[in-house]
């Protein structure tokens, strides 16, 4: 039931079972979802079509395991610009996009301008990178905490 203080854009309680449903789950069938959020198929169907055409849902996307693509390691790498003018945050941002082990990057305010998330495989943890301060070869984790103030999760 639709209530008559609420903005029509707005989405309701049921189009919020919806949207956490098919957070969970982006390939369920109309039916599937239907009986999840217990509505009938065709006012489900409906809903979906106007929170897709509202923009509500973007997408469909596959959620991707990065351990069993041998990317088991996550790292967060704070990254300080020297110049802040929007060429170069653009030119920075485009660069990141290129490079296919980075996953996610923010923009923040802050000590730091950008949060990156990177993805590496396990050989590569143990691989041997250049030491700015020493010039001797040194795990990346070893890098990551001295260059980038870097944290690494599992």
């Amino acid at each position: 039931m639709i209530s008559r203080n609420r903005r029509s854009d707005e989405p309701d309680a049921t189009d919020l079972r919806i949207l956490s449903a098919l957070q969970e789950d982006g390939r369920l069938t109309v039916q599937a979802l239907a009986e999840k959020v217990g509505l009938s198929p065709s006012p489900c169907w409906t809903r979906v079509k106007r929170l897709e055409e509202s923009g509500a849902i973007e997408k469909y996307v596959a959620v991707l395991d990065q351990k069993a693509l041998g990317f088991g390691n996550v790292v967060f790498v704070e990254i300080t610009l020297d110049k802040h003018d929007d060429k170069i945050l653009d030119h920075f941002g485009e660069a990141l996009t290129r490079i296919p082990e980075v996953v996610e990057a923010y923009l923040v305010t802050g000590e730091y301008d950008y949060l990156v998330k990177v993805v590496v495989s396990a050989s590569c943890a143990r691989c041997s990178t250049a030491s700015p301060a020493s010039g001797r070869r040194a795990r990346p984790s070893a890098c990551a905490r001295s260059s980038a103030r870097s944290r690494s999760t599992r």
